[in-house]
């Protein structure tokens, strides 16, 4: 029942847009925008954490730049990577990411 319900869901798609009362569009719309808010705000915690975390390396602990430099590298590439995955979804340029929602 359930691999016919989700052939049919693939096959028919208004079928199940149709069962789903209300605007789902809407809804969907709703939900991907809350996504990438959270994308955008994880990704400015990461970062910030971790600028801090190395100011207090240098600073406190008497750490060299060159010793928390891989901390560093990593919170950017992790950031980095969220904005990215944020951008995909928004459609931000790319041919291939689904249209943004109105």
């Amino acid at each position: 029942m359930a691999v016919f319900f989700s052939f049919s869901s693939l096959v028919f798609p208004g079928l199940l847009a149709a069962r789903i009362p209300g605007g789902t569009a809407k809804q969907s719309c709703g939900f991907f925008d809350s996504i990438q808010n959270v994308l955008n705000v994880s990704s400015i915690v990461v970062v910030t954490i971790a600028i801090l975390i190395v100011v207090y390396q240098i600073a406190f602990a008497r750490k060299r730049i060159a010793d928390v430099s891989t901390l560093l590298i990593g919170a950017l590439l992790i950031g980095a990577a969220i904005q990215l995955a944020r951008m995909l979804m928004d459609g931000g340029g790319v041919a291939l990411a689904a249209q943004p929602c109105c």
